[in-house]
């Protein structure tokens, strides 16, 4: 426990100042009427995982995900242990 802490301390201030290059997610004018309420929803498009359009953008979101997460130094001694 006392190690999670102190990793907590350790971290806090990566997360909280580490600037991220998200790739531009595009959105569209998709509502539907939901019994007669109009819901918009504007990333629609991400749903369909089979399109390459959105295999673009979730490599892309990968690159910033895991540029990130592989330069935390404990990562590989808790891969492990899982």
């Amino acid at each position: 426990m006392k190690r999670a802490f102190l990793s907590l301390i350790y971290f806090l201030p990566v997360f909280l100042f580490a600037q991220f290059n998200y790739p531009t997610t595009k959105k569209v004018d998709t509502v539907t009427n939901y019994h007669g309420t109009m819901v918009a929803d504007p990333y629609r498009w991400l749903e369909d995982d089979r399109s390459e359009e959105t295999k673009q953008w979730v490599t892309e979101e990968n690159k910033v995900t895991f540029g990130f997460l592989d330069k935390i130094p404990y990562r590989a001694q808790w891969l492990k242990r899982l």
